[in-house]
Protein backbone atom coordinates (compact mmCIF):
# COMPACT_ATOMS: atom_id res chain seq x y z
CA UNK A 1 0.00 0.00 0.00
CA UNK A 2 1.29 3.60 -0.33
CA UNK A 3 0.42 6.63 0.73
CA UNK A 4 -1.60 9.37 -1.18
CA UNK A 5 -2.02 12.74 -1.27
CA UNK A 6 -4.82 14.74 -3.40
CA UNK A 7 -3.08 17.88 -4.96
CA UNK A 8 -4.94 21.33 -3.94
CA UNK A 9 -6.96 22.73 -6.62
CA UNK A 10 -7.97 19.83 -8.55
CA UNK A 11 -11.80 19.69 -7.38
CA UNK A 12 -13.27 16.23 -5.64
CA UNK A 13 -12.81 13.04 -6.44
CA UNK A 14 -15.48 9.75 -6.11
CA UNK A 15 -13.66 6.27 -6.21
CA UNK A 16 -14.24 3.27 -5.22
CA UNK A 17 -11.37 2.33 -2.27
CA UNK A 18 -11.82 -0.86 -0.04
CA UNK A 19 -14.94 -1.68 -1.72
CA UNK A 20 -16.49 1.00 -0.84
CA UNK A 21 -17.20 4.59 -2.53
CA UNK A 22 -15.08 7.39 -1.39
CA UNK A 23 -15.02 10.88 -2.00
CA UNK A 24 -11.69 12.70 -1.67
CA UNK A 25 -11.19 16.46 -1.18
CA UNK A 26 -7.81 19.00 -2.18
CA UNK A 27 -5.48 18.19 0.28
CA UNK A 28 -7.23 14.58 1.54
CA UNK A 29 -4.67 11.45 2.09
CA UNK A 30 -5.60 7.87 1.29
CA UNK A 31 -3.71 4.62 1.31
CA UNK A 32 -4.31 2.70 -1.32
CA UNK A 33 -2.59 0.73 -4.50
CA UNK A 34 -1.54 3.41 -7.57
CA UNK A 35 -3.76 0.72 -9.70
CA UNK A 36 -6.74 1.41 -7.63
CA UNK A 37 -6.50 5.63 -8.60
CA UNK A 38 -5.85 4.71 -12.14
CA UNK A 39 -3.60 6.40 -14.72
CA UNK A 40 -6.18 8.55 -16.06
CA UNK A 41 -6.39 10.64 -12.36
CA UNK A 42 -2.67 9.96 -11.04
CA UNK A 43 -2.25 13.81 -12.07
CA UNK A 44 -4.43 15.21 -9.13
CA UNK A 45 -2.48 13.12 -6.80
CA UNK A 46 1.44 13.16 -5.37
CA UNK A 47 2.86 10.22 -4.10
CA UNK A 48 3.90 11.01 0.15
CA UNK A 49 5.78 7.71 0.61
CA UNK A 50 9.07 6.77 -1.85
CA UNK A 51 8.42 4.21 -4.50
CA UNK A 52 10.21 0.87 -3.39
CA UNK A 53 13.46 0.79 -5.15
CA UNK A 54 12.36 -2.50 -8.00
CA UNK A 55 14.10 -5.59 -6.84
CA UNK A 56 17.06 -7.50 -7.60
CA UNK A 57 16.64 -9.93 -11.01
CA UNK A 58 16.95 -13.54 -9.48
CA UNK A 59 18.59 -14.94 -12.81
CA UNK A 60 22.08 -14.70 -14.93
CA UNK A 61 22.87 -13.17 -17.49
CA UNK A 62 25.29 -15.42 -19.87
CA UNK A 63 26.60 -15.17 -22.94
CA UNK A 64 27.55 -18.41 -25.37
CA UNK A 65 30.02 -17.98 -28.71
CA UNK A 66 28.66 -19.68 -31.55
CA UNK A 67 30.16 -20.85 -34.75
CA UNK A 68 30.17 -17.99 -36.84
CA UNK A 69 31.85 -15.98 -33.78
CA UNK A 70 28.24 -14.34 -32.87
CA UNK A 71 27.06 -14.74 -29.41
CA UNK A 72 23.62 -15.40 -28.05
CA UNK A 73 22.85 -14.64 -24.34
CA UNK A 74 21.19 -16.39 -22.54
CA UNK A 75 18.55 -16.37 -18.86
CA UNK A 76 20.66 -19.21 -16.59
CA UNK A 77 17.68 -19.28 -14.88
CA UNK A 78 15.10 -20.61 -17.32
CA UNK A 79 17.93 -21.42 -20.38
CA UNK A 80 15.86 -19.55 -22.93
CA UNK A 81 18.04 -16.71 -24.80
CA UNK A 82 16.89 -13.29 -25.10
CA UNK A 83 18.26 -12.14 -28.19
CA UNK A 84 16.42 -12.15 -31.30
CA UNK A 85 19.91 -11.94 -33.47
CA UNK A 86 22.78 -12.85 -33.35
CA UNK A 87 25.10 -10.25 -31.10
CA UNK A 88 28.97 -9.00 -31.66
CA UNK A 89 31.20 -9.82 -28.73
CA UNK A 90 30.72 -5.88 -27.92
CA UNK A 91 26.67 -6.16 -27.85
CA UNK A 92 26.77 -9.05 -25.73
CA UNK A 93 29.22 -7.81 -23.08
CA UNK A 94 26.65 -4.72 -23.03
CA UNK A 95 23.98 -6.82 -22.28
CA UNK A 96 25.21 -9.05 -19.54
CA UNK A 97 27.50 -6.41 -18.09
CA UNK A 98 30.76 -8.26 -18.11
CA UNK A 99 33.45 -8.81 -19.82
CA UNK A 100 33.68 -11.85 -22.00
CA UNK A 101 36.92 -14.40 -21.89
CA UNK A 102 37.73 -16.13 -25.07
CA UNK A 103 38.76 -19.17 -24.70
CA UNK A 104 40.04 -19.99 -27.95
CA UNK A 105 41.45 -17.11 -28.83
CA UNK A 106 45.50 -17.45 -28.85
CA UNK A 107 47.69 -15.48 -26.42
CA UNK A 108 51.05 -14.71 -27.08
CA UNK A 109 54.18 -16.84 -25.27
CA UNK A 110 55.66 -14.58 -22.89
CA UNK A 111 58.75 -12.66 -24.23
CA UNK A 112 61.39 -13.95 -21.65
CA UNK A 113 60.47 -17.68 -23.12
CA UNK A 114 61.97 -19.39 -26.65
CA UNK A 115 58.99 -20.14 -28.45
CA UNK A 116 58.62 -23.98 -28.44
CA UNK A 117 59.83 -26.27 -31.52
CA UNK A 118 57.25 -28.12 -33.62
CA UNK A 119 57.80 -30.78 -36.14
CA UNK A 120 57.58 -30.15 -39.45
CA UNK A 121 53.99 -30.58 -40.63
CA UNK A 122 53.21 -33.05 -43.73
CA UNK A 123 50.22 -31.34 -46.03
CA UNK A 124 47.63 -33.94 -46.75
CA UNK A 125 47.16 -34.92 -49.93
CA UNK A 126 43.85 -33.28 -51.21
CA UNK A 127 41.03 -35.60 -52.04
CA UNK A 128 40.04 -36.59 -55.72
CA UNK A 129 36.89 -34.90 -56.55
CA UNK A 130 33.90 -37.86 -57.44
CA UNK A 131 33.49 -37.95 -60.98
CA UNK A 132 30.27 -36.77 -62.49
CA UNK A 133 27.76 -38.76 -64.86
CA UNK A 134 27.77 -37.00 -68.10
CA UNK A 135 25.27 -35.75 -69.27
CA UNK A 136 22.25 -36.90 -71.99
CA UNK A 137 19.81 -35.34 -73.67
CA UNK A 138 17.50 -38.54 -73.61
CA UNK A 139 14.24 -36.79 -74.53
CA UNK A 140 11.91 -39.72 -72.06
CA UNK A 141 13.10 -38.40 -69.38
CA UNK A 142 11.78 -35.16 -69.82
CA UNK A 143 8.93 -33.99 -67.30
CA UNK A 144 7.34 -31.54 -70.09
CA UNK A 145 3.36 -32.33 -70.59
CA UNK A 146 2.13 -32.11 -74.18
CA UNK A 147 -1.41 -31.64 -75.06
CA UNK A 148 -4.26 -31.98 -73.17
CA UNK A 149 -7.44 -30.34 -71.97
CA UNK A 150 -7.68 -26.68 -71.89
CA UNK A 151 -9.84 -26.15 -68.96
CA UNK A 152 -11.68 -22.58 -69.19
Amino acid sequence: MALFRMKPKTGTHRMRLKGAWTVVRPGDQIECEPYEIGRGLMFKFERLDPEPPPPEPDYKLKAWRREDDLYDVVNQGSGQKINDQPLSKAEAEDLTGEKIEDPFAETPPPENEPEPVTETEVEPEPEAEPEKEPATNDKSKSSKKKGGKKRG
